[in-house]
Parts: C-alpha cells; structure tokens; sequence
C-alpha cells in the first residue's frame, strides 16, 4: 500500500494537497500551521 492509498483511507489527501500547495517542507512551519493544515481538509 503506498503513502497516498493511506493518506486517502484516512481522509488526509486533501491535507497532503495543502501541504504542497503551500510548499512547507520546513517541520518548524509545519507544526506553526499544523491546526490551520489539519482544519482546512
């Protein structure tokens, strides 16, 4: 099973969008804006 099958099963592939959309790949930004992240699925 690959990373998007689980990120689909668990509902998080829009999160996943959001996070590539926004270009964060910096875990300090990421945990700044995890609950804006998280909601915005």
């Amino acid at each position: 099973m690959s990373l998007v099958d689980l990120l689909r099963e668990y509902k998080l592939e829009n999160s996943l969008n959001t996070l590539l959309a926004n270009n964060i790949n910096d875990l300090e930004i990421l945990d700044e804006q995890r609950d804006a992240i998280l909601n915005s699925s």
